[in-house]
């Protein structure tokens, strides 16, 4: 059986700008690109120093609108979004806690406006506040906080 099932084997990224998502995608998680063999000129494979991540970038034959499809998982959700925007991507989602798993997730684009998502391990110990809004009115108020 294949060791994946059901998992991420493969993405690709086409981009109308592939030496600008190149130096994006390079810039943000480290990524390398080479020439895909036996594949169109334009379709270069990424890599990650010493291992292969399974996935594509190239540029679309007007065919197709550019796309992306794929998640990264990140050491620091919110410095990431920051080094994205600065690389030329946009937040699209801030960093927010889904705080059944403690996973911190939030949505970027490229420069090219391929959305993907990144996500960070849960912390060792979280302090989340823990804030709840009531409305009634114009009146709001703001309770508790949790550990």
């Amino acid at each position: 059986m294949f060791a994946l099932m059901n998992g991420v084997a493969w993405f690709e990224i086409s981009a109308d700008r592939p030496a600008a998502a190149e130096l994006f995608y390079s810039t943000l998680f480290g990524w390398q690109f080479c020439a895909a063999k036996g594949a169109r000129e334009s379709y270069r494979v990424v890599t990650v120093p010493g291992q292969s991540i399974g996935g594509g970038l190239f540029a679309p034959d007007g065919d197709i609108p550019t796309y992306a499809i794929f998640g990264v998982v990140v050491e620091d959700v919110g410095a990431t979004c920051r080094k994205a925007a600065a690389a030329g991507g946009e937040v699209l989602m801030e960093p927010k806690l889904d705080p059944p798993t403690g996973v911190t997730f939030a949505y970027l684009s490229d420069p090219s406006g391929n959305l993907f998502g990144i996500s960070g391990p849960p912390a060792v110990s979280v302090d989340v506040p823990l804030l709840i809004a009531v409305t009634t009115g114009s009146e709001s108020a703001e309770a508790g906080s949790a550990r």
